[in-house]
């Protein structure tokens, strides 16, 4: 099954390169053509071809992480059998209108529904018809291992007796053993986690900490109390830094 995705993939890469897509009262034009017709609200979308049959109705879903990432799929169903199936792949743009989202993705993304001949009908029975999966699903099982080791994370920082204060010092016993300190350049953050030597064992940015043993983990920055000197002496343990050293001691580094 998936070589038969793989394969449509490339026909309708190949096929629509270039496509320049436009959205007007409910109208899909590619390269100024006329080829399909989208309506709907909160999320759900019925698409139809320009005699206005609907096809397919495709709904945009995101869910936030408790981690601080996002999970986006869409769910689509074939109206000429009611077949339906979850859809993850990247979207495409920056709009906000799930109405663009979904049509800028299925025209110009890694599955074009969308092109210059209207809806491509073989492709929409195979997306619904093979690799089936509940992602709503998934994604709840997903939340309730990131929240388990969260909660591992917190635990492990607990019992490890440290504390951080407001300028990233790591203390044990009012010694400090580490140290978090905060870059920018370009608009670009990043926090470094250092240890008593002051030499760095993690280096988080772009929602990603990476320690120097490999590892990796997502870690949502909530705060960040070395850019925000009005809270310095408020802002003890921080979640963000807790859940940094946090990670760090689970991965067998001590402080």
């Amino acid at each position: 099954m998936k070589k038969i995705l793989l394969s449509l993939f490339i026909v309708c890469s190949i096929y629509s390169f270039g496509q320049d897509v436009d959205i007007k009262k409910g109208k899909i034009s590619i390269n100024k053509k006329e080829v399909a017709t989208i309506d709907g609200k909160k999320k759900v979308y019925t698409i139809a071809n320009i005699d206005n049959v609907p096809v397919a109705t495709i709904k945009w879903n995101f869910e936030f992480m408790p981690d601080g990432s996002k999970s986006y799929w869409f769910t689509i169903t074939d109206l000429s059998t009611n077949d339906v199936n979850d859809v993850v792949t990247e979207g495409v743009g920056n709009s906000i209108s799930p109405e663009k989202i979904i049509v800028e993705t299925f025209s110009k993304g890694e599955y074009k529904i969308f092109n210059e001949n209207g809806i491509d009908k073989d492709l929409l029975k195979t997306l619904v018809a093979t690799n089936k999966r509940n992602r709503a699903e998934e994604v709840s099982n997903e939340k309730e291992k990131i929240e388990i080791n969260l909660s591992e994370v917190k635990s492990l920082f607990d019992n490890s007796k440290l504390s951080i204060d407001s300028s990233g010092s790591v203390l044990k016993e009012s010694k400090k053993v580490g140290k978090i300190t905060f870059t920018t350049f370009i608009n670009e953050k990043s926090y470094e986690l250092l240890n008593s030597e002051g030499i760095e064992i993690g280096k988080w940015k772009n929602g990603i900490f990476t320690l120097n043993n490999g590892s990796t983990y997502k870690v949502e920055e909530t705060n960040n109390p070395l850019n925000s000197p009005m809270v310095n002496g408020k802002d003890k343990n921080s979640k963000f830094f807790v859940n940094l050293v946090g990670f760090a001691l689970k991965e067998g580094y001590s402080f």
